[in-house]
C-alpha cells in the first residue's frame, strides 16, 4: 500500500503564487474591458452632447432668421399707421425702397387684405405657387393668420406654415387701417428657401431634422435629405413662434462623418492587456523573492523590538531620574531647614544642661529657641508631606478611580460647597454657570481634583494680600462656566480677575515642578496634575487662553470618558 505524503511547503507556496498571478491577470483583463467600455460610452455621450449642441445652435439660427425677416412687414405697417390713405402705387414704391436697402434673398410678397371678406386690396411682389391677386379673395389656408391678426391688433404674428405642392410658406401678419377701412397687412415669404439658406453648410451627412407644427403634424416642412444609415440618437427641440410652437425632430448618425473616434478605445484595450501581462510578470518576480524578504523582515523586526524595549526602558529611567532630581531639589529645603532646627535645638539643650545651675535667663533663651525651632520643624515637615502627597497625584492610576454617571451641575455645586470655607477665608467668591441638563459618564473624583487645584492655584497666585474691594469686601471673583461644544463634548472655562500670568511663564505652567513661587510654598505640581488628569483620565484637553485681564483656562471634555 502506497502512503500519500502531505504536499511540501514549496509546492503549497507555488500554487498560492500561481493563484495570485491568475487573479491578477483576470482582474486586469476585466478592468481593461470595463475601462474600454466606459471610454466607448463616454465617447458616445460626448458625441451626442455635441450633436445636440449643434442642433440647438441651428434651431436658434433658424428662429433668428425668421424673426429678422419681419422687417419689410414692420416697415410697411409704419407706412399705413402714418398715412390716412395708402394707394397701390405708394405700397409698390415703399416695397421697392425696402428691397433696395435690404438684402432679402427669399421670395415673398406684401398685401393689404380687407377684414370683411378676406379680399386682397393691395399687393406688392408675387409668389407663383401661392398667388395673391388684387380684387380676389385670399387663399383659404391663410385665413387663420388673418383672424389671429384681428384678435391681436397691433401685434406682429407668425401664422401657421402652409405647403402647396413641395414649397412651404410662412405668413406674417399685423392689423392695419387704410382710408377708414380695417384690414390686415400680410407678409408671405418662401420658408423652404429660407430653410435652405439657414442649413447650407451647417447640415452634414450625420445630422438631419424634420419640422412640424401642431396644426398638422403630418407635414414635414424641412424636406432635408435622409441619413445614410439608421440614426443612433434623436432629439426634439420646440421653438416658440408666438401663435404656434414649431417642433424640430433631430436625428443623429454616429456612423457618418466620423462621428465617434474609436482609436482611443482600441488603444486602451491593447494597453490594458499589455500592462496586465507586465504587472503579472513583475508580481511573479516579486513573489519569488517574498519568502526570503519575509524571513529577513522577521529577523529585523525581532531585533527592532528588542531595541525598542531597551530604549523605552532607558526613557523611563531617564524620566524617573529627572523626577527624582526634581523631588530631591524640592525636598532639600524643608529637610535642610528641619535638620538645622534640630541641630540648633540639640545644641541649645546641651548648653542648657551646662548652664542651668548658673543662670536663670538660659532657661528663657532655650524656651524661645526651642519654640521657634519646633515651629520651623513642624512647618518644614508639613511642607515635605504636602510635596510627597502631590507627587503621588502625578501618577494617577485611572483604574483606581470609580467611574459613574453623574449630573455635572450637582457635582460642581457639591464641590463649590466644599471649597466655600477656604474661599471665604481668602475673601474670594466662586460663581457657577452650569446647565442643569448635562450628564456625564466619567470620573467625578478626577474632576474634583482638577477644579480644586485650579481654585487653590488662584488663591495662591492670582491676588495680592490685603487687596480687598471696599464695595464688595472681596479680593476677587472666580467664575466656572460650562457650555455644550457639540452633542459629545462640553467646555469648562475657569477664570479669575486677578493679576494674570507672566507672559514668560505661560508656555511652562503645565510642566512638572515649574513654579513662580519657589521657596515660598509652591511645589510646581498643581497645574501639572490638572493637565495629567484632564488628558490621561478624562480624555480631554486644557489650554491657557490669551486674555488682557486675569487668567482663563479652557478645558474641553467628552461627556463619556475613554
Amino acid at each position: 500500500m502506497t502512503r500519500r505524503t502531505a504536499p511540501s511547503t514549496h509546492a503549497r507556496t507555488k500554487r498560492w503564487h500561481t493563484f495570485i498571478v491568475s487573479v491578477l491577470i483576470v482582474t486586469g483583463l476585466i478592468l481593461t474591458a470595463i475601462i474600454t467600455w466606459i471610454n466607448v460610452r463616454s465617447s458616445y455621450q460626448l458625441w451626442e452632447q455635441g450633436a445636440m449642441a449643434r442642433a440647438d445652435q441651428l434651431s436658434e439660427s433658424l428662429r433668428y432668421r425668421v424673426w429678422r425677416n419681419r422687417e419689410p412687414l414692420i416697415a410697411i405697417s409704419t407706412l399705413y399707421s402714418g398715412s390716412d390713405d395708402v394707394t397701390q402705387a405708394e405700397l409698390e414704391m415703399a416695397y421697392q425702397q425696402i428691397m433696395s436697402v435690404t438684402s432679402l434673398d427669399v421670395d415673398h410678397l406684401l398685401a393689404f387684405v380687407s377684414d370683411q371678406n378676406f379680399e386682397v386690396q393691395q399687393v406688392a411682389g408675387s409668389l407663383t405657387e401661392l398667388p395673391t391677386v388684387v380684387g380676389e379673395q385670399l387663399d383659404s389656408r391663410l385665413h387663420d393668420a388673418i383672424r389671429a391678426a384681428r384678435e391681436n391688433p397691433g401685434s406682429v404674428l407668425f401664422g401657421a406654415l402652409v405647403r402647396p405642392q413641395n414649397t412651404s410658406y410662412l405668413p406674417v401678419v399685423i392689423s392695419a387701417h387704410n382710408a377708414e377701412q380695417s384690414g390686415t397687412l400680410l407678409y408671405l415669404l418662401n420658408f423652404s428657401r429660407l430653410l435652405d439658406i439657414v442649413t447650407a453648410g451647417a447640415i452634414e451627412s450625420d445630422i438631419t431634422f424634420s419640422l412640424y407644427y401642431p396644426l398638422d403634424s403630418t407635414i414635414n416642412h424641412a424636406s432635408l435629405p435622409p441619413l445614410a444609415s439608421e440614426a443612433e440618437a434623436h432629439y426634439i427641440r420646440n421653438i416658440d413662434m408666438g401663435l404656434h410652437s414649431w417642433q424640430l425632430d433631430w436625428s443623429f448618425d454616429a456612423d457618418s462623418g466620423g462621428g465617434i473616434d474609436q482609436r482611443l478605445s482600441y488603444t486602451l484595450a491593447l494597453g490594458g492587456t499589455l500592462i496586465t501581462l507586465l504587472a503579472s510578470f513583475i508580481l511573479m518576480s516579486l513573489l519569488h523573492q517574498d519568502r526570503i524578504v519575509r524571513q529577513q523582515i522577521d529577523r529585523k523586526s525581532r531585533e527592532l523590538e528588542d531595541t525598542q524595549a531597551m530604549l523605552i526602558k532607558r526613557e523611563k529611567m531617564a524620566a524617573l531620574g529627572k523626577m527624582v532630581a526634581g523631588i530631591s531639589h524640592e525636598l532639600n529645603t524643608p529637610i535642610g531647614n528641619t535638620l538645622l532646627a534640630a541641630t540648633l535645638l540639640r545644641s541649645r539643650s546641651k548648653d542648657l544642661v551646662n548652664e542651668l545651675t548658673e543662670r536663670n535667663d538660659a532657661i528663657e533663651t532655650f524656651v524661645s529657641v526651642a519654640t521657634e525651632s519646633t515651629y520651623l520643624i513642624e512647618k518644614n515637615i508639613q511642607r515635605a508631606t504636602e510635596l510627597i502627597r502631590s507627587l503621588k497625584h502625578v501618577s494617577v492610576d485611572q483604574s483606581s478611580e470609580r467611574r459613574r454617571q453623574f449630573n455635572l451641575a450637582d457635582t460642581l455645586q457639591e464641590l463649590a460647597q466644599t471649597l466655600s470655607p477656604g474661599l471665604r477665608a481668602e475673601k474670594l467668591r466662586l460663581t457657577l454657570d452650569v446647565p442643569v441638563d448635562i450628564y456625564m459618564d466619567s470620573y467625578p473624583g478626577a474632576l474634583y481634583q482638577i477644579i480644586s487645584n485650579l481654585v487653590t492655584n488662584a488663591m495662591a497666585h492670582a491676588y495680592p494680600e490685603n487687596a480687598v474691594d471696599p464695595n464688595t469686601d472681596y479680593r476677587g471673583e472666580l467664575l466656572l462656566q460650562v457650555e455644550y461644544v457639540n452633542k459629545d463634548l462640553i467646555s469648562l472655562r475657569f477664570s479669575d480677575d486677578g493679576a494674570g500670568i507672566d507672559p514668560a511663564a505661560r508656555d511652562h505652567i503645565f510642566e512638572p515642578f515649574f513654579t513662580t513661587s519657589m521657596g515660598s510654598g509652591g511645589s510646581g505640581l498643581g497645574l501639572h496634575i490638572v493637565a495629567t488628569l484632564v488628558s490621561d483620565v478624562l480624555g480631554g484637553s486644557i489650554t491657557l487662553e490669551n486674555t488682557r485681564h486675569g487668567t482663563h483656562f479652557l478645558i474641553i471634555l467628552p461627556l463619556t470618558a475613554p
